[in-house]
């Protein structure tokens, strides 16, 4: 791509290589932040998790729904997705502490309250276990069920 746009500066008169090196770098950046694919579906099903909770979240002494503390916690993913590698950064980077004044955020259930960093990592520990197939759960199980390739 990067090529492609220093060709295009060198053919088309009116963009000037110095141009086409800005929007090479402003695409790059752009690139640099993005999510990988896994991460982003596991954040967003975690985020659903928080959504259908019905636990009471604590951000700066006020509650909110659940509802609301997924739709803060998608804001936040959104706008710092570059600080985002593993869905453990989400977490630990984002979704547990308030950004402006350094608070860690609350959750209560079920009358128990705990952080948030807390409630978020044992979700995750439950989710991955959900959505683990039991081939990846246990190789050997899958050699031994056949499911290997095998040479003609």
């Amino acid at each position: 791509m990067f090529l492609n746009l220093l060709a295009l500066a060198e053919t088309e008169p009116t963009m000037t290589r110095s141009a086409a090196l800005a929007l090479a770098a402003i695409l790059f950046s752009i690139g640099a932040w993005a999510v990988d694919s896994d991460v982003d579906t596991e954040v967003r099903q975690l985020l659903a998790r928080v959504a259908a909770s019905g636990c009471e979240f604590e951000r700066n002494g006020s509650l909110h729904a659940s509802a609301d503390a997924a739709d803060h916690l998608m804001l936040k993913y959104r706008r710092g997705s570059r600080y985002v590698e593993t869905t453990e950064d989400f977490i630990d980077r984002l979704a547990s502490e308030s950004s402006w004044t350094g608070n860690p955020y609350h959750v209560t259930c079920e009358g128990k309250e705990v952080t948030s960093n807390e409630w978020l990592h044992s979700q995750l520990e439950a989710l991955r276990k959900t959505t683990q197939s039991p081939q990846a759960a246990n190789p050997e199980q899958k050699a031994l069920s056949g499911d290997t390739l095998k040479p003609d």
